[in-house]
């Protein structure tokens, strides 16, 4: 683990936001996520933590790498999804307003 990622752990554990670390560090909130990232791939951080380096206080014994993996994939296309239909709505507001001023 290099030092960096010792500083971020130490701060982890402390119970320091990213936002917090990454302010008291003098980096940014993506490289504190980069850094945490890496430390969950090499098993320095284990895998009851989330992406930003907290531990999932309510995670029951039973859920598996794989539910959890599956969970913030259904996530993620939730949110796709949303961003997508909030877009849809966007174009279609300005499809609007030009149909009002351009002549047929």
């Amino acid at each position: 683990m290099t030092l960096r990622q010792q500083e971020i752990k130490t701060r982890l554990d402390d119970g320091m936001t990213v936002r917090e670390i990454a302010a008291d560090l003098g980096i940014t909130r993506n490289g504190v996520y980069q850094h945490i990232h890496s430390m969950r791939r090499r098993g320095v951080l284990p895998s009851a933590y989330t992406p930003t380096g907290r531990h999932l206080r309510n995670r029951l014994p039973s859920t598996s790498i794989a539910e959890l993996e599956k969970s913030e994939a259904d996530l993620a296309i939730r949110l796709l999804l949303n961003e997508i239909q909030r877009t849809r709505e966007d174009l279609e507001r300005i499809a609007h307003r030009l149909s009002a001023i351009l002549p047929d």
